[in-house]
């Protein structure tokens, strides 16, 4: 369960989030990394790899998740589709949305994360796994109205430091 939802509740509230209705505006917490913009946005492939980090996050828990529940491969793709589907269709008039766009247009991205960021959420919780606190961060910011646009950093050792949010 994510913050004491089943899956059918986190699936029933996707379209009441706010997606993406708080970008630019001031956080409670002043020492959070942010961006006021969606040009201020360093773009995926920004040298220090700090942006690419997040989606290869996502990359690699979606693989593991696969791995390890080869025999619900169908399962699992369906419901990958359903999310994908209800945050697009909740999000996408939410902000400028290009579906012709790249990974370069960034409120497109926005929406690609924020459908990969449910979609393992959904899989972990219908595979009866924990939700790994990095993910349940970035939820609780698409909760909040806002882009965890990637990490603000990397450390010495390439693990990431605090989301950046818009």
């Amino acid at each position: 369960m994510l913050l004491g939802h089943t899956l059918d509740e986190f699936l029933a509230r996707l379209p009441a989030i706010p997606w993406f209705a708080h970008v630019g505006q001031p956080v409670a917490d002043p020492d959070i990394p942010r961006i006021w913009d969606w040009d201020e946005w360093a773009g995926p492939e920004e040298e220090t790899g700090r942006i690419m980090a997040l989606s290869l996050w996502h990359q690699d828990r979606h693989d593991a998740l696969l791995a390890a529940h080869p025999a619900r491969e169908a399962e699992l793709a369906a419901l990958w589709e359903r999310v994908a589907e209800a945050v697009l269709s909740a999000a996408q008039n939410k902000l400028p949305y290009d579906p012709d766009a790249d990974s370069w247009h960034a409120p497109t991205l926005a929406v690609w994360q924020a459908q990969w960021t449910a979609g393992l959420i959904a899989w972990l919780m219908v595979c009866g796994e924990p939700i790994p606190d990095d993910l349940a961060r970035q939820w609780a910011w698409y909760a909040r109205g806002h882009w965890p646009c990637g990490y603000a950093y990397l450390t010495a050792n390439e693990e990431p430091g605090p989301l950046q949010i818009y």
